[in-house]
């Protein structure tokens, strides 16, 4: 069975939406479980007053002007007995929504000892919950109270705090309803905080990198010499508090290279074989200065080649 603060919440919802009939019957049904609450009785008076200025707002002279005119052109006297329909039946909407002020006064006066029942001090137990929360407390949350429901509203920086003060919220005896659509996820800036965490650390400090930020994250991008330096970039920006995503698809190991010049007698076989112990290798040699290299089989002294060491070797 709902609470009555819980069908008193949803009462005004439907009154707001111009839903009055359903909102009067949960008034209704609020005011049956908890008769000394006022608050229910003045709900009830506002859907009675919201029926009668809309009544009164129908345009009367224009209906029935315009179905005097259709009496006129028709000349039939069934017109005459729906105009006399639809005003007995306006007049009896009307009676009925004096009727309900009269019942509702009524119900007011048959019971004016009894107690207002006392609706707990939710709010309060709630917000210092949160204020003794170790990473709810800087956010400075507001707590509401509408009978035993209780909103919440602000800002966090990640969606699992926003879930952390809806669940100790709930965690409050007496509270039934945690309204938590108040509170925005906004990232913290983190853009500023990477970019000088990898220009302090002595692993990253002359590195290039570009960082972006995206959400809780951040994407970075540029080029390292080696596994190990892409590595530790990645390992520095994740560091950083509040990125909770490091995305370091673009940062790229450049190639590494050191060049020889061609004598007279060398072929790219034995220089290969100077370079890489191995003369069959002299493919890799001929790959990276193939636009320099006319005749792989006589190449000219003089010449300066690109000699690919490392990881740049392995994948040639």
């Amino acid at each position: 069975e709902p609470t009555p603060a819980a069908l008193d919440l949803l009462a005004r919802i439907r009154g707001q939406q111009g839903r009055l009939a359903e909102a009067e019957a949960l008034w209704i049904r609020a005011a049956q479980l908890d008769p000394g609450n006022t608050d229910y009785a003045a709900g009830l008076r506002r859907i009675a007053q919201m029926q009668q200025r809309s009544l009164s707002r129908f345009p009367w002279s224009r209906a029935i002007g315009l179905l005097l005119l259709a009496l006129l052109v028709a000349g039939s006297w069934l017109v005459v007995a729906k105009l006399s329909q639809f005003e007995g039946a306006m007049r009896g909407i009307a009676g009925q929504t004096e009727s309900l002020e009269c019942r509702i006064d009524q119900a007011l006066e048959t019971e004016p000892t009894q107690e207002p029942a006392l609706t707990p001090a939710l709010a309060d137990a709630v917000r210092q919950l949160l204020q003794h929360d170790q990473d709810l407390k800087v956010f400075a949350l507001t707590v509401d109270q509408m009978g035993l429901a209780v909103s919440l509203s602000g800002t966090v920086p990640n969606a699992a705090l926003k879930q952390r003060a809806e669940t100790l919220a709930k965690r409050v005896g007496g509270v039934s309803l945690v309204d938590s659509s108040g509170i925005f996820v906004t990232p913290p800036p983190l853009t500023s905080a990477v970019r000088e965490a990898i220009r302090t650390d002595a692993r990253t400090a002359e590195l290039d990198i570009q960082v972006e930020q995206i959400g809780n994250g951040v994407r970075l991008a540029g080029m390292v010499p080696n596994v190990e330096a892409r590595m530790a970039v990645e390992q520095v920006a994740r560091a950083v508090p509040g990125v909770e995503l490091v995305d370091a698809v673009d940062v790229r190991i450049e190639p590494q290279f050191t060049h020889y010049v061609v004598h007279t007698g060398d072929t790219l076989a034995s220089i290969a074989r100077r370079f890489y112990g191995d003369a069959v290798l002299w493919p890799i040699i001929y790959r990276a200065n193939r636009e320099k290299i006319a005749d792989w089989n006589a190449i000219q002294p003089g010449l300066r080649l690109r000699i690919p060491l490392g990881e740049d070797r392995s994948a040639q």
